[in-house]
């Protein structure tokens, strides 16, 4: 059953129109800054250069060792040798063919997040879309160092409501933008105060009632309560924060939560009980 205090509250404050989907026209550099080639946006840039092996996925150095040994040095002219055939084979527009490789380059460096995602874009483009909705899942639910760009990340949350779309999933469509939107609304308070297009305070309130509609399909999931927590916390709505997060803690159990997910889950209860013990000690 759903949590009676998670639905309908404060949703005369804002305008709430038809949430449209997730894009990513006009971002700043900074937004657009480690775009991996092939997404995000409708097409692909000229360039089919695909990202590099990063050290983390390639290096297992001893850390008393002053340089890599020939073991690693092989990792890396390996990995740089199958993202070399990969883009070969993009140049040529033979994507099934690619689509292998970097499989392939996955199995040997699982934690490449951005290989990840360019192997899910393919797949999307070949049409093969469980297997798109895969990589782009599993890509968007990994912590990584540094974090993935907003730009990445909204053109993750947006192939997956596409997804979800053709899978008739109402449900994962409107969590997805409900995320999306939140995402945005975030990266708009950080934004400077020329920024055209919606407000923060606006994609607030059209993440809320994305995120409100996919309680209402699935009220025993724990994700659209964990981001509604978040949008009020955004929005200073503490009481609404407080009682979202409940909902969330209590169906987190029964809920495949990703990593990302579980630490924001973590991270917002203790928030909430160091606030309860300040306001205690006064």
């Amino acid at each position: 059953m759903a949590c009676a205090g998670c639905q309908g509250l404060v949703t005369d404050s804002f305008v709430l129109l038809e949430p449209p989907a997730i894009t990513l026209a006009q971002e700043t550099d900074e937004v657009r800054e480690q775009v991996p080639t092939l997404g995000p946006g409708t097409t692909a840039p000229a360039s089919t250069r695909l990202a590099q092996p990063t050290m983390k996925s390639v290096l297992k150095t001893d850390p008393g060792s002053a340089a890599p040994g020939a073991e690693e040095t092989r990792s890396l002219a390996s990995a740089k040798t199958m993202l070399l055939k990969a883009t070969q084979a993009l140049e040529k527009n033979q994507l099934p063919e690619a689509t292998i490789i970097l499989s392939r380059y996955l199995q040997a460096f699982p934690d490449a997040t951005l290989i990840r995602l360019q192997l899910g874009e393919l797949y999307f483009k070949l049409q093969q879309y469980e297997r798109s909705r895969y990589q782009f899942q599993t890509a968007l639910g990994e912590l990584t160092d540094p974090p993935l760009t907003v730009s990445v990340q909204l053109h993750g949350h947006s192939r997956l409501m596409e997804l979800a779309g053709e899978n008739k999933d109402r449900f994962t469509q409107e969590l997805q933008r409900g995320i999306g939107l939140f995402l945005l609304a975030r990266h708009r308070l950080l934004a400077p105060a020329n920024t055209t297009g919606a407000t923060a305070q606006e994609l607030c309130g059209k993440a809320q009632s994305a995120l409100q509609q996919a309680v209402e399909l699935s009220p025993e999931d724990a994700r659209p309560y964990l981001y509604l927590a978040l949008v009020w916390r955004m929005m200073h709505l503490q009481g609404n924060a407080d009682c979202a997060l409940e909902c969330a803690l209590i169906r987190a159990t029964s809920t495949s939560l990703n990593e990302v997910e579980r630490v924001m889950l973590a991270e917002l209860n203790m928030h909430r009980q160091s606030h309860h013990v300040s306001s205690a000690a006064k």
